[in-house]
């Protein structure tokens, strides 16, 4: 089984300014096609849109404007 990489990302909403740091992790071989990308927490005011397998393909958005988190 694969070793699991954890990380933190800063998230801030374009419109509205709100910012916060989301705790995710994935596994740790950059050559597999399905990395398992997971957020295991986020902070308040954001959620997430979209799930998905990779970090590039999950939307975390802010839930007071709807707009994607950069």
């Amino acid at each position: 089984m694969a070793a699991r990489d954890h990380f933190t990302i800063k998230l801030r909403c374009p419109k509205c300014g709100r910012e916060g740091v989301a705790q995710v992790s994935e596994d740790d071989y950059p050559f597999m096609s399905n990395p398992r990308f997971a957020v295991h927490s986020l902070p308040d005011g954001f959620y997430v849109k979209k799930r998905h397998h990779t970090s590039n393909g999950t939307e975390i958005a802010c839930s007071e404007c709807e707009e994607l988190a950069q």
